[in-house]
């Protein structure tokens, strides 16, 4: 049964490989070399010998179930934008990427690129999470094929409104500091291809700060995991080794994105 929201099949573009793994570093196969992030502190190695890994299994799961978080998430601004969040995201029936969105708001955050003082500072924060969002349904569409890769680029968003969106004079003045090529009057309507020059100019700076703040590797253990339902992040060891060591060939096309820098 299908868990892709709409009911899409899953598919996988490369015959599976048999005893094959996937490098992620310059580890020798078989063991994964991790590149530095703020996770990582967390995981110095991890190899085919899983020690005492069913012992662990049950103990991980009961993490999964865990929905507590330790960062605060009135301090990142979490609260004020889930409910866009969810509104833009809903690709999974049963998945775990509202979770998945949290926590790499949170990476933003430490990034300093949240700041809600100001309705500058708000729209552009804004966009960025809309710049997450559209990231997030193109590695999908790599590592599942639930859509096009392109096919973000027939959605439009309804940008102005109530807190916390802006108006379409603050998106103008945004526009303008960024140089999108875009005219925005103060009383009209936004165009509607106003969305995408804001994810073609956020995203990669998004990019860069989730590739940055939590590492490579972890970075597409995360995204990967995010499709099945109940996955706490950060992931535990089990969820991170099953993420980069299993089914390699059915994952390179996602880690082949990744690691280019994530373009759209």
């Amino acid at each position: 049964m299908s868990n892709v929201r709409g009911g899409l099949s899953w598919q996988q573009s490369l015959a599976l490989g048999v005893g094959e793994q996937l490098e992620l570093g310059d580890g020798e196969a078989g063991a994964v070399s991790l590149q530095p992030g703020a996770d990582e502190e967390a995981y110095l190695h991890l190899s085919d010998e899983d020690e005492d890994e069913d012992e662990d299994e049950d103990e991980d799961e009961d993490e999964d179930e865990d929905e507590d978080e330790d960062e605060d998430e009135s301090d990142t601004g979490w609260t004020d934008v889930e409910d866009l969040a969810r509104e833009w995201s809903n690709l999974w029936v049963n998945g775990s990427e509202v979770a998945w969105l949290r926590y790499a708001w949170g990476a933003l955050h430490r990034r300093g690129l949240v700041q809600f003082e100001d309705s500058l500072g708000r729209a552009a924060s804004i966009a960025r999470l809309l710049a997450l969002v559209t990231l997030y349904r193109v590695f999908q569409a790599h590592a599942h094929e639930t859509e096009h890769v392109d096919e973000w680029h027939d959605d439009g968003h309804e940008l102005t409104g109530t807190y916390p969106m802006v108006g379409a004079f603050s998106w103008g003045v945004l526009a303008a500091g960024a140089r999108l090529d875009v005219d925005v009057e103060e009383d009209e309507e936004l165009p509607r291809h106003f969305s995408h020059e804001l994810i073609r100019h956020y995203a990669p700076e998004v990019a860069t700060a989730l590739t940055t703040e939590l590492g490579e590797n972890f970075l597409f253990a995360s995204l990967w995991a995010s499709s099945a339902s109940g996955v706490r992040f950060p992931l535990s060891d089990r969820r991170y080794h099953e993420a980069v060591n299993e089914d390699a060939e059915e994952k390179y096309a996602a880690y082949s994105w990744l690691s280019d820098g994530m373009p759209l």
